[in-house]
């Protein structure tokens, strides 16, 4: 079956180019600018597999360190596809009369050299929103789904995400290695859900994948980047950086930290960043390793010390040359911010029925079941009690940081609240 696609994507790259054959794409775009690397969102229901598969493509350990085993924050990591991933081809480009869009030296045939910027974002209902805002700045969406399980609730959200965004989709069928994984039954799932596999005479490719044994990784890489390949990805390096903030929060030792997603330009230390809520000059650049940069350019996710608060999460950002100009700004949207919470406020002080909105986190699901629906079982005339979000393991930032905004209580039930979320839960009010 992996040999199969490879050769696929191969004879499709192969024909295209032979015969001058456009990228499919629904904006051809200035085939001056430099191709960039594709933005990816990892999107599936919780333990189909998201994080294993992308802790295997890039050959590190996070899937351990997660706690209870949720992924707390939206990530985000490039990758650099190496060279040993396909033969290269033994035909150029300007060989075959096709004038260079890249820089010379590079081959549209193979994946040598090509980056893939990878969005996780979590799995679990709670953070549906923070998931719609992964989805939203990617290019190809991969759609993980446990052959051994099928589509579930989570996947059915995903795949709501992925339409209203209009996403590139890829599915990757994980877990395949299991004696109980169905394929063929996943496949069929999806297509009640409107999404149709080639292998059923749809658009849609599909990979049968194993984290655990390596099984049709490659092939799942090869496709991301024929999918990138055929959607004409560019960008202007001339422009003013610019992107989408997809993780921040405050680091009791160095401050607020933000995770930026360059989505124009190229960005370095001493420069002044503008967001929605707040700005600051740039002291120091990491990338997902912990590495210094001293320079980043478009898709490279990277983390940034030097902003006066923590932004929030799906803020864009863009640099501004004057950091007196950009606190005025700053400041003009927090008082915007103000007048519509005071708004807000107004309007739920006066309302028929009061509303209680509830976290929920426990040590086992039975546990969590239970009671959920003990909370559900209670009955008021003055009061309605609204379950946000009901889910296994310790409370988190990510929980903190949904009750501030949805002002919600938080229930746990044998769990741990660490020292570092407790004093965020104090500073928060929750």
């Amino acid at each position: 079956m992996g040999l199969e696609i490879f050769l696929e994507i191969r004879a499709i790259r192969i024909i295209r180019n032979f015969y001058g054959m456009p990228k499919k794409t629904a904006k051809q775009p200035n085939n001056n600018l430099p191709s960039r690397p594709p933005v990816v969102v990892i999107l599936g229901h919780v333990d189909h597999g998201k994080t294993s598969l992308l802790d295997y493509i890039r050959q590190t350990k996070i899937a351990e360190k997660e706690s209870g085993g949720i992924t707390q924050h939206i990530g985000a990591y490039q990758v650099e596809v190496p060279p040993e991933e396909a033969p290269k081809s033994r035909v150029s480009e300007a060989s075959r009369g096709i004038p260079p869009r890249q820089p010379a030296g590079r081959d549209d045939f193979t994946p040598s050299g090509r980056k893939i910027t990878f969005i996780d974002t979590p799995g679990h209902e709670a953070f549906s929103a923070m998931r719609s805002r992964g989805a939203k700045v990617a290019d190809i969406a991969v759609l993980v789904i446990a052959g051994e399980e099928g589509v579930k609730p989570q996947t059915k959200e995903a795949i709501s995400h992925i339409k209203k965004a209009g996403l590139a989709t890829i599915v990757a069928i994980t877990k395949t290695d299991k004696p109980a994984a169905q394929p063929e039954k996943v496949k069929t799932d999806l297509s009640a859900e409107g999404l149709i596999v080639e292998s059923r005479g749809g658009d849609i490719p599909s990979v049968n994948v194993s984290s655990k044994t390596g099984q049709g990784v490659d092939e799942l890489l090869e496709m991301i980047l024929l999918v990138a390949e055929m959607g004409n990805l560019v960008a202007d390096p001339s422009k003013p950086a610019s992107g989408v903030i997809i993780e921040s929060c405050r680091d009791p030792l160095r401050g607020p930290t933000a995770t930026l997603l360059i989505q124009e330009g190229a960005i370095k230390p001493k420069d002044i960043v503008l967001t929605e809520s707040t700005c600051g000059v740039i002291k120091r650049m990491e990338n997902w390793q912990g590495k210094t940069l001293e320079t980043a350019t478009t898709t490279q996710p990277i983390s940034v010390l030097g902003l006066e608060e923590a932004p929030l999460v799906g803020e864009k950002w863009q640099v501004v040359t004057d950091i007196d100009l950009a606190r005025e700004k700053s400041k003009q949207k927090g008082l915007r911010e103000q007048k519509k919470r005071a708004r807000a406020e107004v309007i739920e002080s006066n309302p028929e029925k009061k509303i209680l909105n509830i976290i929920l986190k426990s040590d086992f699901l039975g546990s969590l079941e239970a009671l959920e629906e003990s909370l559900k079982s209670i009955k008021s005339d003055e009061v309605t009690l609204r379950i946000l979000e009901a889910e296994v393991g310790d409370i988190s930032e990510s929980d903190i940081k949904l009750a501030e905004s949805a002002r919600a209580k938080i229930i746990g039930f044998r769990v741990k609240l660490p020292n570092i979320y407790a004093q965020l839960a104090e500073q928060k009010k929750v």
